[in-house]
């Protein structure tokens, strides 16, 4: 984060302005150009901005979902776009709505990319790297509504100035687990020495792009991070006592990460909600041969291949998030576009793959950020304008991708005339979906229980190719071709 530093500036922290009572400040910052107005989403697929135009390839935004499905967008803005660096909200809507930005602390000399928490109580943690004209290192925000009113803490987290920023909070709903690099921190005492996952791993140099998640099952912190130390380069990931930010257990290594891209956003790590469990995903990219995305179960002795790519279409930028319900959505950049693919609840299949193409009169994804709702992916895209160059953030929604397979019969009838049937089965994730909607050649019909559907036409030509789309309210449609006897 040192790098954003552009000199030192008076400490200015901005309180009580929040999402309802921020009108003449965020007014104020509008006019000098640091935050944008931003319009509501439309359909999934419909990009709109999030943070301010003009940012870094580095920045990378946090989230932080309500009750109602809203999501806290954290991100910072610095010079030379604004006279000082500032930590901003943006707030957007469970159904995709992009609310307008404003700043929550504003005037520093730098900040970075932060780290936000709910704690007990609905106690808002914001966690950042920041420097002003005393200091430069971690500091703590919290807010006791919302986000409306913010203080600041009278003592940095740590004296480090992070470069990359992850954290969760322990099982006491209080005490933060902040990781820096490979360093970990407990809690909000800077004279608590921070401990070295890599150097406790027996790796060299270096450990970066961190993650912290707690399970949803034990409260267990787990620490996920790359490493690029030479015969030890991979996904690595430990567990941390949160009672004082030891590392327990073993160092794990993720099965087929060695070798792998090395990741230019923090590692893609989530948890599952009330169940056991961390997942990883990792990109696998090996010179001209075919490239990969995989999933790792923390600690399983093997990941499991989601996607496979050619080298011309090597996905980059690998994000994963998990449903209230158990499903694990992954998503990537390839060619354009963004894809992803959703799990099945016992996370043991998953569906078909969809894609939209990324925001208008961009050519580069820097970062890619996901946070998925019960049936909808919500996807924050760090994109550089063919323009300018300059970096900024967007957002938009993806839905899951049905699956249709079908199979076509011809029956005789009297007077030898013949018909054909065809039977489709609609799957979400390998699992049968019922009401699916079911067209062939403009003859409609609904699935079943099981997820199939049978259609009768009395009008074809043998040897004919029928083409079938199957369609169901909050999925992608899915299509399939059957040929017919000649």
């Amino acid at each position: 984060m040192s790098t954003r530093t552009q000199g030192e500036a008076a400490v200015s922290l901005v309180v009580g302005v929040g999402r309802r009572a921020c009108r003449w400040v965020c007014a104020a910052v509008l006019s000098c150009g640091l935050i944008p107005m931003t319009a509501s989403a439309a359909a999934p697929g419909h990009w709109d901005p999030v943070t301010a135009p003009g940012g870094e390839n580095i920045d990378q935004v946090a989230l932080l979902r309500d009750a109602d499905g809203s999501l806290h967008v954290i991100w910072h803005q610095g010079p030379p776009q604004s006279p000082a660096a500032s930590l901003n909200e943006t707030m957007v809507s469970a159904s995709g709505k992009v609310g307008p930005a404003h700043a929550i602390v504003s005037g520093w000399a730098s900040v970075g990319d932060a780290a936000i928490m709910r704690a007990a109580g609905g106690r808002l943690l914001l966690i950042a790297g920041a420097a002003n004209s005393n200091s430069a290192d971690t500091k703590e925000w919290t807010s006791s509504d919302d986000g409306v009113n913010w203080s600041l803490s009278p003592l940095p987290v740590d004296y480090q100035e992070p470069l990359t920023l992850a954290g969760a909070l322990a099982p006491d709903g209080v005490t933060p687990i902040v990781a820096n690099g490979s360093l970990v921190h407990r809690g909000t005492d800077p004279k608590v020495p921070d401990v070295d996952l890599q150097a406790a791993a027996g790796l060299n140099c270096c450990g970066y792009g961190p993650s912290v998640v707690a399970d949803g099952a034990s409260g267990a912190i787990v620490v996920a991070w790359y490493s690029n130390a030479s015969h030890g380069d991979g996904i690595y990931a430990r567990t941390v006592d949160p009672a004082t930010g030891a590392p327990t257990g073993a160092t794990l290594w993720m099965p087929g990460s060695h070798g792998s891209d090395a990741p230019i956003q923090n590692v893609a790590l989530t948890a599952i909600p009330g169940q056991a469990g961390a997942y990883v995903a990792q990109t696998l990219s090996r010179g001209f041969s075919t490239s990969k995305l995989m999933v790792w179960k923390v600690g399983s002795p093997t990941s499991t291949t989601v996607a496979r790519f050619p080298s011309t279409g090597a996905p980059d930028d690998p994000a994963i998030a998990a449903t209230p319900d158990g499903r694990l959505w992954v998503a990537w950049s390839a060619k354009g576009r963004i894809w992803a693919r959703r799990s099945n609840e016992q996370r043991t299949a998953w569906g078909a793959t969809t894609s939209i193409p990324v925001a208008p009169h961009t050519d580069t994804v820097y970062k890619l950020a996901v946070s998925a709702q019960a049936g909808v992916l919500d996807a924050f895209g760090a994109f550089s304008p063919s323009s300018t160059g300059d970096v900024q953030t967007w957002h938009s929604q993806i839905e899951p991708g049905l699956s249709v397979v079908a199979h076509a019969t011809t029956v005789r009838l009297r007077h030898g005339r013949h018909q054909l049937g065809i039977k489709a089965t609609v799957t979400d994730a390998g699992s049968p979906l019922a009401n699916a909607s079911v067209d062939v050649a403009g003859t409609r019909a609904q699935t079943h229980a099981d997820g199939t559907a049978l259609l009768r036409l009395r009008t074809f030509k043998p040897g004919a190719t029928i083409h079938i789309r199957a369609e169901h309210t909050g999925y992608v449609p899915a299509t399939t071709n059957v040929r017919t006897a000649l």
